[in-house]
């Protein structure tokens, strides 16, 4: 299948989602709930999501849901618990914050003032154009399929919000791991270092907004004693589709919404549920504008059909 028609399915299949929100916009879903509707695992749906419609699926949802209950607002006599509850919010203070941190008002206040709302009341409009155009300017890094061993590791971990969230926060927690990791191990421990690697695990609960970020040194010698402050991590060994990614990192987004969304769907291969990780060579630097570093994304050979 080539990129056209598979920039044409993945429109298809977003569409039909976008109009299951729409013919349901006051019933009760969650992002599973869409993910059958695009018939895309969980976690697929929400990388092609974000590549294409631009911002997390909850939060697209979130933000329909808020823009119709805007409307009904200034065109019924409805309650703001029939509102909320239309909305998908268990509770009116619920809706109400959201609806206030969208409009800059509380409900009632827009009610009364008859404001209408400043988003767009349709739907988001995707084609096979719009998806061409953004997807023209990604980066199509060569991928290789490479089978690896358990690494022993030793490193820190924290909790992030991902790309999947409206809060997400890596920016910010995954330097700040690094920082860590590297104050931990001082000039003596990083002499010591056979490499980096990042470590990000999903989480078990499909419902978490939440990953794991697990920022590790690999040792010259595995049996080396665990540094003081640091814990033992094993990376999964298995099949990785990985690729180089040139300074600076936060571009890795680009390339990863091409692997997910064109690669995957050409290769014979499928996205596993292990974690993803990035690999750095003892001497790099994120502050470094020519340095690289590679990523890596757990795969399986897809089932015969």
């Amino acid at each position: 299948m080539n990129d056209t028609k598979i920039l044409e399915h993945h429109v298809e299949n977003l569409g039909r989602c976008l109009d299951f929100i729409e013919a349901h916009i006051t019933r009760r879903m969650s992002v599973q709930d869409l993910a059958k509707q695009a018939r895309m695992s969980l976690w697929h749906f929400q990388r092609v999501f974000h590549a294409i419609i631009g911002e997390p699926a909850k939060t697209y949802l979130r933000r329909r849901k808020l823009t119709h209950a805007s409307r009904m607002l200034l065109q019924s006599n409805a309650s703001l618990e029939a509102l909320a509850v239309g909305a998908g919010f268990r509770s009116p203070e619920a809706f109400t914050r959201a609806f206030t941190s969208q409009f800059g008002m509380p409900p009632g206040t827009f009610r009364k003032l008859g404001k209408s709302p400043e988003l767009p009341a349709a739907r988001a409009r995707i084609d096979r154009t719009y998806v061409e155009i953004m997807f023209s300017k990604l980066s199509r890094p060569k991928v290789t399929i490479q089978e690896l061993p358990a690494i022993r590791l030793y490193g820190i971990s924290g909790k992030f919000y991902s790309c999947f969230s409206d809060r997400t926060d890596s920016t910010v927690a995954i330097p700040k791991l690094w920082i860590d990791l590297h104050q931990h191990l001082g000039d003596q421990g990083r002499a010591l270092a056979k490499g980096y690697r990042g470590l990000i695990t999903a989480p078990n609960d499909a419902r978490s907004e939440q990953f794991t970020y697990h920022a590790c040194v690999e040792p010259l010698d595995s049996s080396s004693p665990i540094p003081a402050g640091l814990i033992m991590k094993d990376s999964s060994p298995g099949l990785y589709a990985t690729f180089e990614q040139t300074n600076p990192g936060a571009n890795v987004v680009h390339s990863l919404n091409y692997v997910f969304c064109i690669w995957l769907e050409q290769s014979e291969y499928e996205f596993d549920t292990r974690e993803e990780f990035e690999l750095y060579s003892p001497e790099y630097s994120p502050n470094d504008s020519t340095g690289c570093f590679h990523y890596g994304i757990p795969v399986r050979p897809k089932a015969p059909r």
